[in-house]
Protein backbone atom coordinates (compact mmCIF):
# COMPACT_ATOMS: atom_id res chain seq x y z
CA UNK A 1 0.00 0.00 0.00
CA UNK A 2 2.58 2.43 0.93
CA UNK A 3 4.47 1.88 -2.45
CA UNK A 4 0.98 2.61 -4.56
CA UNK A 5 0.81 6.12 -2.39
CA UNK A 6 4.34 7.43 -3.21
CA UNK A 7 3.50 6.62 -6.63
CA UNK A 8 0.22 8.65 -6.75
CA UNK A 9 2.32 11.58 -5.29
CA UNK A 10 5.19 11.15 -7.91
CA UNK A 11 3.13 10.46 -11.41
CA UNK A 12 1.74 14.11 -10.64
CA UNK A 13 4.64 15.96 -9.32
CA UNK A 14 6.99 14.38 -12.09
CA UNK A 15 4.57 15.90 -14.72
CA UNK A 16 4.55 18.81 -13.49
CA UNK A 17 8.40 19.32 -13.30
CA UNK A 18 8.88 17.89 -16.69
CA UNK A 19 6.55 20.04 -18.39
CA UNK A 20 7.07 23.58 -16.31
CA UNK A 21 9.80 24.42 -19.02
CA UNK A 22 7.40 23.94 -21.62
CA UNK A 23 4.83 25.60 -20.37
CA UNK A 24 7.19 28.80 -20.02
CA UNK A 25 8.24 28.63 -23.64
CA UNK A 26 4.63 28.22 -24.54
CA UNK A 27 3.13 31.33 -22.43
CA UNK A 28 6.34 33.57 -24.27
CA UNK A 29 5.30 32.30 -28.13
CA UNK A 30 1.56 32.35 -27.81
CA UNK A 31 -1.27 33.98 -26.60
CA UNK A 32 -1.70 33.61 -22.83
CA UNK A 33 -5.07 32.98 -23.19
CA UNK A 34 -5.37 29.71 -25.83
CA UNK A 35 -2.50 27.75 -23.54
CA UNK A 36 -4.10 28.66 -20.32
CA UNK A 37 -7.29 27.00 -21.03
CA UNK A 38 -6.21 24.06 -22.90
CA UNK A 39 -4.08 23.89 -19.29
CA UNK A 40 -6.86 23.87 -17.29
CA UNK A 41 -9.05 21.30 -20.09
CA UNK A 42 -5.75 19.21 -19.35
CA UNK A 43 -6.12 19.35 -15.54
CA UNK A 44 -10.03 18.95 -15.40
CA UNK A 45 -9.85 15.67 -18.02
CA UNK A 46 -7.01 14.22 -15.79
CA UNK A 47 -9.34 14.76 -12.26
CA UNK A 48 -11.61 13.13 -14.65
CA UNK A 49 -10.04 10.27 -15.52
CA UNK A 50 -9.03 10.12 -11.17
CA UNK A 51 -12.68 10.61 -10.25
CA UNK A 52 -14.10 7.78 -12.34
CA UNK A 53 -10.55 4.84 -11.83
CA UNK A 54 -11.57 1.88 -11.04
CA UNK A 55 -8.11 0.62 -10.50
CA UNK A 56 -4.88 2.24 -9.19
CA UNK A 57 -3.15 1.91 -12.32
CA UNK A 58 -5.75 4.16 -13.71
CA UNK A 59 -5.70 6.50 -10.90
CA UNK A 60 -1.99 7.37 -11.15
CA UNK A 61 -2.57 8.18 -14.95
CA UNK A 62 -5.33 10.46 -14.29
CA UNK A 63 -2.93 12.54 -11.57
CA UNK A 64 -0.07 12.44 -14.41
CA UNK A 65 -2.19 14.01 -16.53
CA UNK A 66 -3.81 16.41 -14.21
CA UNK A 67 0.03 17.23 -13.33
CA UNK A 68 0.44 18.27 -17.11
CA UNK A 69 -2.59 20.31 -16.84
CA UNK A 70 -1.32 21.37 -13.68
CA UNK A 71 1.95 22.65 -14.18
CA UNK A 72 0.69 24.98 -17.47
CA UNK A 73 -2.08 26.80 -14.52
CA UNK A 74 0.56 27.58 -12.19
CA UNK A 75 2.84 29.03 -14.80
CA UNK A 76 -0.26 30.65 -16.34
CA UNK A 77 -0.92 32.17 -13.42
CA UNK A 78 2.55 33.33 -12.30
CA UNK A 79 2.81 35.22 -16.07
Amino acid sequence: MQNTNRNLDLSSLAAMCATTLTYGKLYSMLSLRPVFIVSLCLFMIGSIICAVARTSAVFIVGRAAAGLGGAGIVNGANV
